[in-house]
């Protein structure tokens, strides 16, 4: 019974130490289907307002056709829009923190008692106590953190959706697939369209509620996270 259980338990050792799957393994990461990232989850926002459709009766000119004479950006459900990323952002923070208290506290009682007359010998008894109590805390804590971060890209994104103030809500992604490492690219919003340019490019710091987001997955990304038998102990260790 003992070789079986030893067995079991190395087994789930040597699964815990795993991070990826058998199809990881074997083939690699794939890539997710196109138009995915037009899911991406988000507050619901007011229902778009639907812009009736003008019509000229036995006219060759449209009303609803893209104009020849203005900038064609991105202003329905649909219509792709380029974003900007520059970020090169630092920050640098230095916390210093201490804290000390001491306490006393020390009670004494004494207290005597005599008895004679009522037996042929004398009773006495005595008592004393002393109760000291003593307390020190003291709290020493430091952080330091000290960051850079550059990121310059450039995506395209979908308008999924118009608000009834006109601003655009978009969603896009990217993904790349390098020897067995996917770089995934994400981006999420909401566009006032004044701010989209003459060749339909708005700049990632004009985007509000932006989403960004600049992952990976694969072999690499899996080396470098420990494995979930790993992250399970450390969740569960007080220490």
């Amino acid at each position: 019974m003992k070789p079986v259980i030893l067995a079991t338990a190395s087994a789930l050792l040597l699964a815990a130490c795993q991070t990826n799957s058998y199809d990881s393994l074997a083939y690699g990461p794939t890539l997710t289907p196109v138009g995915q990232g037009l899911e991406a989850g988000r507050m619901p926002v007011p229902q778009p307002f639907q812009q009736a459709k003008e019509r000229t009766f036995r006219s060759a000119y449209n009303l609803n056709s893209q104009s020849m004479y203005r900038a064609l950006r991105a202003a329905a459900v649909g219509d792709v829009i380029r974003i900007t990323i520059d970020i090169d952002d630092k920050a640098q923070l230095d916390n210093n923190t201490n804290r000390s208290r001491k306490s006393a506290s020390d009670v004494g009682f004494a207290s005597a008692l005599n008895l004679s007359g009522f037996q042929s010998g004398s009773t006495s008894g005595s008592a004393s106590g002393n109760l000291g109590l003593t307390g020190d805390t003291s709290t020493d804590g430091k952080g330091k953190i000290d960051r850079s971060e550059k990121l310059r890209l450039s995506l395209a994104a979908v308008v999924t959706e118009v608000m009834p103030n006109g601003n655009l809500v978009i969603n896009g992604s990217q993904e790349i697939l390098v020897n067995y490492e996917v770089r995934v690219l994400t981006l999420g919003g909401i566009v006032n369209p004044l701010d989209v340019t003459s060749n339909n490019t708005v700049a990632y710091d004009k985007v509000a509620e932006a989403r960004i987001s600049y992952a990976g997955r694969g072999r690499l990304n899996d080396v470098q996270q420990p494995a979930w038998g790993q992250r399970l102990f450390d969740a569960v260790n007080p220490m």
